[in-house]
């Protein structure tokens, strides 16, 4: 048994040089990681249960990709999605912009309300003491409302410009993990993934107690049943990097591959909202060619 965790731990070490050089993702993910493995191989060892876990899953998996899986799976809980959620920036935008336009009369109202030929709001900040400067910055407050309402529908789409926007993918999820597990095992191993991940956790500093067996089970089959596509692509992706490796001696790591993946199929909303920047940018100078 000695020999066994001797060679894990040497195996570990050795991993360990190789995770640090995973490409292509954020300074703070890889320096994370690396504050974060030792710490899990240190409770691997010494939770109940967890060696054999991790060995079991060794059968089928690539240790380093394990590693970089765990990690992810906990590091999504704490953080969220690595991927702008454009959707949701959509939603609130269009119904940001819809309670604008309804406020815009008001605001004109407001502003055009006027005695003997002195705006009411002028006369209060007089009467108030206030200094030019605040008048200023409250005669500008309309200009800004309108630059503000311009851009925003820019990024709604609801101006002229190109309508159809590519629905966006989800981001990279934590369920990576079980499905990894699964494509390489054949099973998803939920008993040893829920001891593992509670470890996984717990050296990631979460706080974290929806790792029973029972609920890892529920929230996968949920995110098979409710994200197909989904699913489909990742397990694709994984396919093609075992791929890579067989056929084409590379060693792309798990995480990084994945991601570029991940982006590759993202194109379409990368180049949209480069389209918009690209839109809103061109605009004024066109309206200065305009006013010259």
């Amino acid at each position: 048994m000695a020999e066994v965790q001797n060679n894990r731990t040497r195996s570990a070490e050795d991993q360990q040089k190789m995770s640090v050089t995973v490409e292509g993702l954020d300074r703070d993910l890889r320096l994370g990681f690396i504050k974060w493995l030792p710490r899990f191989q240190t409770r691997i060892e010494n939770a109940p249960g967890a060696a054999q876990a991790w060995d079991t899953l060794l059968e089928g998996c690539n240790e380093q990709d394990l590693e970089w899986a765990f990690y992810w799976a906990v590091d999504v809980i704490d953080t969220g999605t690595y991927v702008p959620n454009l959707k949701e920036f959509n939603r609130k935008s269009a119904d940001l912009l819809r309670r604008m336009r309804t406020l815009r009369p008001l605001l004109t109202d407001v502003m055009d309300a006027k005695v003997v030929g002195v705006s009411f709001w002028y006369v209060y900040f007089g009467l108030l003491g206030l200094s030019r400067k605040d008048a200023f910055r409250f005669a500008r407050f309309w200009a800004d409302f309108t630059w503000f309402e311009e851009k925003l529908a820019l990024c709604t789409g609801t101006t002229k410009g190109p309508r159809k926007r590519p629905n966006p993918p989800l981001a990279l999820p934590g369920k990576l993990l079980h499905l990894y597990i699964k494509e390489c095992t054949a099973r998803p191993h939920h008993e040893e993934a829920s001891v593992l991940l509670a470890i996984a956790a717990g050296a990631y500093g979460l706080d974290v107690k929806v790792f029973s067996k029972d609920a890892i089970e529920q929230r996968y089959k949920r995110f098979c049943r409710d994200h197909p596509q989904k699913v489909k692509e990742l397990n694709d992706d994984i396919r093609e990097l075992w791929r890579k490796r067989i056929e084409d001696n590379e060693r792309p790591d798990l995480i990084s591959f994945l991601v570029a993946r991940e982006q590759a199929r993202e194109k379409p909303v990368i180049e949209f909202v480069k389209g918009l920047y690209e839109k809103a940018r061109i605009q004024p100078l066109r309206k200065q060619r305009k006013d010259h």
